[in-house]
């Protein structure tokens, strides 16, 4: 896990959690309130479209904020919220008008749990991520962002497979494409062997399954015209 010493991407990231919808900026203030700010990480797309902005002006609408809690008291503490919709990982679902906030403790993390030798910790959290530029986290507390490969990929402008085995071969072939195409990066060689070595009539149904718990059905057609070029 590397720190991204870069002031600039700070202050787009706070700029983003500024933009966000009233609804979800005071349960972001709830959740600063009820667990300690050295236990609460940004996760993934928030971060990384942030530094997009920086990077190369993009200009992208964020429409989503997944936080990562590493208290072991999760479940606990959360019985403050009403809890109306959860999470594909098993946490809390946060619904606002074309926003959203997963809310979700270390102690639900798959990858983690399927490897019990491994220390329940953010860089290990990191290791598990499916798709490399999702791979990165912002530390509310410290005032950090850590990466494991994101950056790397963000650089070369490349979406890659970081660890394979996380998530249903469907999802990780849909996050493959669906992040190529909104960054207008490459798939990366790793990222177009994987997808030619599982996609199959059940990862079609997971693909499927996947953009509905999205709610980006509407990304289908992109999803299969991409599949045709690489699996031709």
């Amino acid at each position: 896990m590397k720190l991204i010493d870069n002031n600039e991407f700070i202050k787009s990231i706070y700029n983003n959690l500024e933009r966000m919808p009233p609804e979800a900026k005071r349960d972001f203030t709830s959740i600063n309130k009820i667990f300690l700010e050295s236990d609460i990480n940004i996760m993934g797309g928030f971060v990384r479209d942030s530094i997009l902005e920086v990077l190369y002006g993009y200009n992208f609408p964020i429409n989503d904020l997944d936080i990562l809690i590493t208290d072991k008291n999760f479940v606990e503490k959360t019985n403050y919220f009403e809890k109306k919709h959860f999470s594909k990982l098993g946490g809390l679902k946060f619904k606002y008008n074309n926003f959203s906030i997963d809310l979700f403790g270390i102690n639900q993390i798959y990858f983690l749990n399927e490897n019990p030798f491994l220390a329940k910790n953010l860089e290990n959290v990191l290791k598990g991520v499916d798709i490399s530029t999702s791979a990165i986290a912002y530390n509310i507390g410290k005032g950090e962002i850590y990466d494991e490969s994101a950056m790397e990929g963000i650089y070369k402008k490349e979406v890659n497979i970081l660890n394979p085995e996380v998530v249903d071969s469907g999802t990780t072939i849909t996050r493959l494409i669906i992040h190529a195409d909104k960054m207008n990066f490459k798939i990366g060689e790793i990222g177009i062997k994987y997808i030619k070595e599982n996609y199959s009539s059940k990862a079609e149904k997971e693909i499927k399954d996947y953009l509905k718990y999205k709610e980006i059905t509407h990304l289908f057609p992109l999803v299969k015209k991409t599949l045709g070029f690489i699996l031709k």
